[in-house]
């Protein structure tokens, strides 16, 4: 297969970090050079983009779980629905620990059985090089088989001494802290849980959020919003984000744009989530009957018991009728 090298020099902006990248054919597979410096593999690995973006906007306790989480040398197991930060949380836990190794990110939602077994055997697997933190990205998406081998692996090679070891569980409506991988990481491994919070959870933190969103814009777009009105405020916090923070920013971003005068006003905000709802509407929501059909069929029945239960609240006489 034909690999690519992708490398560059940071670039400090208004926004954070970018930088100036150089892509070339690399005759050898799964190698990670310096920092910022990621291989990339037929797709199977995330974009630099995840390397590359802001730092994650985190008040309150949750910044204080973040950074102690970072401080710490064990495994970090986040978990999170859609759009709650998982990504840009696991950048600063690489950015915050000792030694600011280069990250290398594993989406295990696509990743090919072909490549995860080249991962797991090959003599040029990242896993065997050092100066490299990992980010497995949905590791729930992961089968029980190939959960299996690469936790043997971690205990072979001591994967999660040797290194910084970051794992995300996607949340939704087809995946809970009861996937086998996500079970298996929170009882082995001296795993840390860092728990993100859906939005709605977490309504108090919306102010200070919007308050670093448009400082953010403001820079970027040259613009000069204020602010909210009262009535325009407290519509955002009432608003159910279904889409977390990535609905938030995105929202903010179109308001932003979109203001011609110093203070976003209610109407505005109204209209806009007015166009948002119907979106919001169409999302299941995390533990709402939702099959996946692409698992086994023994898998697919397993999932129609467990969600019979807990709609009837664990009554199996009254599941069975």
């Amino acid at each position: 297969g034909e690999y690519w090298q992708v490398s560059g020099q940071p670039l400090p902006t208004d926004q954070g970090t970018a930088a100036a990248l150089c892509l070339k054919k690399h005759s050898r597979s799964l190698l990670i050079q310096g920092k910022g410096v990621s291989m990339l593999g037929r797709g199977d690995f995330q974009s630099t983009d995840l390397l590359l973006a802001p730092g994650p906007i985190c008040v309150g306790e949750l910044g204080e779980s973040i950074a102690a989480c970072a401080a710490s040398p064990f495994p970090v197991l986040i978990l999170g629905e859609e759009g709650t930060g998982k990504d840009r949380v696991a950048i600063q836990l690489c950015k915050s620990g000792a030694g600011q190794l280069a990250l290398v990110t594993l989406d295990c939602q696509v990743i090919c059985e072909k490549r995860w077994k080249q991962l797991l055997s090959s003599e040029d697997s990242p896993f065997l090089r050092s100066g490299l933190a990992f980010y497995l990205k949905n590791v729930n998406f992961l089968s029980s088989e190939q959960a299996q081998a690469l936790f043997e692996y971690m205990e072979i090679t001591r994967l999660d001494r040797r290194t910084r070891l970051i794992f995300s569980c996607l949340l939704d409506g087809s995946h809970s802290e009861n996937d086998y991988a996500c079970r298996y990481l929170k009882n082995h491994f001296s795993t840390l849980l860092l728990r993100l919070p859906p939005l709605r959870q977490r309504k108090e933190d919306i102010p200070n959020l919007l308050a670093l969103y448009i400082n953010q814009l403001n820079v970027s777009l040259g613009k000069q919003v204020v602010g909210f009105t009262p009535g325009a405020l407290e519509r955002m916090v009432e608003f159910d984000w279904q889409g977390n923070l990535t609905q938030l920013n995105r929202v903010t971003r179109t308001l932003v744009v979109e203001a011609r005068t110093p203070y976003i006003g209610e109407e505005q905000v109204e209209k806009l989530l007015r166009q948002e709802a119907p979106l919001c509407s169409a999302a299941p929501r995390p533990g709402s009957a939702v099959l996946d059909l692409r698992k086994p069929l023994s898998e697919i029945q397993y999932d129609v018991i467990r969600l019979v239960l807990q709609e009837e609240n664990g009554n199996q006489s009254r599941s069975a009728a």
